[in-house]
């Protein structure tokens, strides 16, 4: 009787200790350090992606592109009487673009003047186009340096002797046609207004050796020189086309 009175007074002390320590005790608990190699991870977000490498996943430049422009040109060049003469006609040209690299590229254009008016030129022109900047920049300045065949005509008016009873003077007019060829240098910008369409503006120089081939009338009249030299000043506002690739982010 005296071991199981013993054993049950000492429960009933185990069980009343905790009831009666004071709560600042019950509060003091011993926590041992965590390990290094157990630390819990912790979920960070990505940083954000930089702009031209997505711009990059979601769509792809062709290498191919093509410009129509209409022009203002301003022709000077000597008349077939001699003196000195000047044009300024309009007209447009469409143009053709392979990018071989990053910043060059080679070029293709055909251009023409209004047909009807008093001076006629048309051109066929190969060269290269030089980029100051990448491709995927929104505004992208160039240069074009082209060689250039040319074909015109143009009119001509003088005065000449007929030999007549009434009139010692009559009033000449025909037409030259002229061929030869030249170089073509110019600076311009291209801005792009979507993903395929852009905008270019430049202004160009073409200086070539022109060489008359033939007067509509009159034949016998005397030409000063079949040679001659012809300068162009051109300004030109273009809309290019760029086919654009789109890649599946999937």
């Amino acid at each position: 009787m005296r071991i199981r009175a013993l054993i049950v007074l000492t429960l009933a002390s185990a069980l009343a200790l905790p009831c009666a320590l004071p709560p600042a005790l019950s509060a003091q608990i011993i926590r041992f350090p965590r390990r290094a190699g157990r630390t819990q991870p912790r979920d960070r977000p990505m940083p954000p992606r930089v702009k031209p490498v997505a711009q990059a996943m979601a769509y792809r430049r062709s290498r191919w592109s093509v410009e129509s422009y209409p022009m203002i040109s301003s022709v000077q060049m000597p008349g077939p009487l001699g003196g000195g003469t000047s044009y300024t006609v309009a007209g447009a040209g469409v143009m053709g673009e392979f990018r071989g690299l990053e910043r060059v590229s080679g070029t293709f254009d055909v251009t023409s003047s209004i047909p009807g008016t008093s001076m006629s030129m048309q051109t066929i022109e190969l060269g290269t186009r030089l980029h100051a900047v990448r491709s995927d920049r929104q505004l992208r300045p160039f240069l074009d340096v082209r060689a250039a065949y040319a074909h015109m005509n143009d009119l001509f008016a003088g005065s000449g002797s007929t030999g007549g009873p009434l009139f010692s003077q009559q009033f000449i007019q025909g037409m030259r046609y002229s061929e030869g060829y030249g170089g073509i240098a110019g600076a311009g910008i291209e801005y792009s207004l979507t993903a395929r369409i852009s905008v270019t503006t430049e202004l160009s120089a073409l200086r070539g050796r022109m060489t008359t081939y033939r007067l509509a009338e009159p034949t016998s009249f005397p030409v000063s020189d079949a040679s001659y030299w012809m300068t162009a000043f051109r300004y030109t506002i273009g809309l290019r086309f760029t086919p654009v690739h789109v890649m599946n982010l999937k």
